[in-house]
């Protein structure tokens, strides 16, 4: 149990980045706000994994058997394709993670929305003719930008908002998959994924006050519990529970997206000159997932950002399945060098000072 009695640290516990935590319950006085683009279609289930996984039984059963992946990816990705038993490929994707990929006929190609940014190779393969090529768009890092096709007609799209707001389960694709039946321990993880946000949220409101280690273990490891049921349990059959349906539906989508936009763009001045951006510009209709930049030391300076308090992911470390890539590959790269930095609607323009100084301070 926790007390007042538990070790603390000097600094104060201020934060940017982390896990989203919850200022208010999830089911307030507010009002549902507008819904996602997306949101009237299509089947929710737990997370994306499962909702790419119901993707792949609809491929099977139309007698697709390989699939054709980018070699910029996350390991979820390919344990849950290994875990369907298919065979799959990779493709090679640019610095500018464009690509030209040449999937095999009667394959199903995967293309990844990178970062927000909708990825220009999807108008080749949307909606083909011949029904040869199936196309996946994985939006799960672009679940709010323009540009995304969530016709199925178009082909196969699978989105999660999980990075996107404190949602604390939820993955959907644009099949229209019915009689899920809500499993037990879903809902129980759910609630556990809230309460532990709601715990991070109360902590992180005295930002003044110093960091307390026993307390912030107490809500990660809440949080990791809840990460490793959604990683050994592909889930695909299973429904969402209401409280995570609630916790999407009273989401200021909009909102978020407008404040993702403005810091985003703070940033990128603020940095100009100090490091090297992915991305230079922020189009019209992209709603970004964070600010990723490549650092020559980016192992170092991510440790530097955290003993500031500035937490920060890396999208992604290099899958298993990858580590025989050879050292020119944008996977090799990016699982090296780069590093995403915070940019979401939790955070005012002083944040992202914030953010800027500290990354200034660790180069």
């Amino acid at each position: 149990m926790l007390s007042p009695r538990s070790p603390i640290a000097c600094e104060s516990r201020r934060a940017v980045g982390g896990p989203f935590e919850l200022t208010t319950p999830a089911m307030d006085s507010r009002g549902v706000a507008e819904s996602l683009q997306w949101d009237a279609c299509g089947t929710w289930t737990v997370s994306g994994r499962a909702a790419l996984g119901l993707i792949l039984d609809e491929l099977r059963r139309r007698g697709v058997r390989e699939l054709h992946l980018p070699d910029y990816l996350c390991q979820s990705i390919l344990d849950t394709v290994e875990a369907y038993e298919w065979q799959y490929s990779f493709y090679p994707v640019s610095r500018s993670l464009s690509a030209s990929p040449s999937p095999p006929e009667n394959s199903a190609l995967l293309v990844i929305h990178y970062f927000g940014w909708v990825n220009p190779i999807v108008e080749r393969f949307r909606g083909v003719a011949d029904g040869t090529i199936h196309l996946i768009e994985d939006a799960c890092q672009a679940p709010l930008s323009e540009g995304v096709s969530f016709r199925p007609e178009r082909g196969f799209v699978v989105a999660s908002p999980r990075k996107f707001a404190p949602v604390p389960l939820g993955g959907w694709c644009n099949l229209e998959k019915r009689g899920l039946e809500l499993q037990p321990e879903a809902e129980a993880r759910a609630w556990q994924s809230l309460a532990a946000r709601v715990v991070r949220g109360a902590y992180l409101s005295h930002p003044s006050h110093p960091v307390n280690r026993e307390i912030e273990k107490f809500y990660l490891d809440a949080l990791h519990e809840v990460e490793d049921f959604i990683e050994a349990n592909l889930l695909s059959e299973c429904a969402l529970p209401k409280i995570a349906l609630d916790s999407l539906r009273f989401t200021d989508w909009k909102k978020a997206a407008e404040a993702r936009r403005a810091n985003w763009q703070l940033l990128n001045e603020l940095l100009e000159g100090c490091v090297q951006p992915i991305f230079r510009e922020l189009p019209e209709g992209v709603v970004p997932l964070g600010y990723p930049v490549e650092l020559k030391d980016r192992d170092g300076v991510r440790a530097k950002l955290a003993q500031a308090r500035v937490f920060c992911p890396v999208h992604w470390p290099l899958p298993r399945q990858l580590r025989h890539t050879t050292a020119g590959s944008t996977g090799i790269r990016a699982a090296k060098s780069w590093l995403t930095l915070p940019i979401d609607q939790r955070y005012n323009a002083a944040d992202i000072e914030y953010v800027a100084a500290a990354l200034r301070k660790a180069v």
